[in-house]
């Protein structure tokens, strides 16, 4: 085998987030911080995770109905496994995933990680 048929070894994980990545692209809003995000998204969650441990906030709250508050931290006090959380609206029924590659998720694991107050709004 020739040494230009070798395969690279794959990239490492960086380490760190970028500067740029550490701040909220949208000004703060009566001293609260607002981050948009995708869920689902494994690089929302991590640049939500690294900006939470640089400057950790006072509380977290993350948009989902308070109606599923209870639900929603019992299943994100299993992650990383997997849930889905289910509840009934008059739109019908409503499906909430739970895992470790959502950034509002991941807001809510370092809440309870770190004991500070959460919230659905």
């Amino acid at each position: 085998m020739r040494a230009s048929d070798e395969q690279s070894p794959p990239a490492s994980r960086p380490t760190g987030a970028p500067p740029e990545i550490l701040r909220s692209p949208l000004p703060p809003w009566r001293g609260v911080e607002i981050w948009p995000l995708l869920h689902g998204v494994l690089e929302f969650a991590v640049a939500i995770r690294q900006r939470l441990l640089t400057d950790p906030p006072d509380a977290v709250a993350v948009e989902l109905p308070e109606t599923l508050q209870q639900p929603v931290m019992r299943a994100v006090d299993r992650l990383p496994y997997l849930s889905m959380v289910t509840s009934e609206s008059s739109a019908g029924e409503v499906y909430v995933p739970v895992e470790p590659t959502d950034g509002a998720m991941e807001a809510l694991r370092f809440s309870l990680e770190q004991d500070l107050p959460a919230y659905l709004v």
